[in-house]
């Protein structure tokens, strides 16, 4: 906790997490596994977050979050 906290006052970055339904964006994240869904609505939106994100004040990536997707089948 004391890190980020001094991450984010002298560096002016801080932790993101996605959440569960958000759509994917390749910019902010990285999918390391695809889940499989049949909801058309549910594919290509993040299904949790693994690893969460850094992004500085001006909204520049640090480091993407690492998050899991679905993927519609069939």
């Amino acid at each position: 906790t004391q890190l980020l906290q001094i991450m984010e006052l002298t560096c002016a970055v801080r932790p993101f997490t996605p959440s569960a339904g958000e759509p994917f964006d390749a910019g902010h994240h990285t999918g390391v596994r695809r889940i499989p869904t049949t909801q058309a609505s549910a594919d290509g939106t993040i299904a949790s977050t693994i690893k969460a994100g850094f992004v500085r004040a001006d909204g520049t990536v640090v480091r993407v979050a690492e998050v899991e997707v679905h993927r519609r089948s069939g």
